[in-house]
């Protein structure tokens, strides 16, 4: 998983500079798109390949209402502080 991780990462990394250095070149474009199409499929492959061990004590989420509400919560407040800031 770390690998292809790494792997990812640095594909990004390649279609970014290939970007900055050809900003409004259309092959570089292509290539970023191409760089990112791959980089992405290297994630969903790792995703799908990776054999996930869970120890039988391992406690599954038995609630996920729990996770959800504080979610909406921090949504909540971080539209307060958004509206709050736009009010002054």
């Amino acid at each position: 998983m770390w690998i292809a991780t790494g792997c990812s990462a640095t594909l990004f990394l390649v279609a970014y500079i290939i970007i900055e250095i050809h900003p409004v070149s259309r092959p570089a474009n292509v290539i970023k798109l191409v760089l990112w199409a791959i980089a992405l499929l290297v994630e969903a492959g790792a995703y799908v390949l990776t054999p996930m061990h869970r120890a039988i004590s391992a406690r599954l989420m038995t609630n996920p209402m729990n996770e959800r509400l504080c979610t909406l919560t921090i949504i909540i407040i971080g539209e307060g502080e958004f509206t709050g800031i736009n009010a002054r």
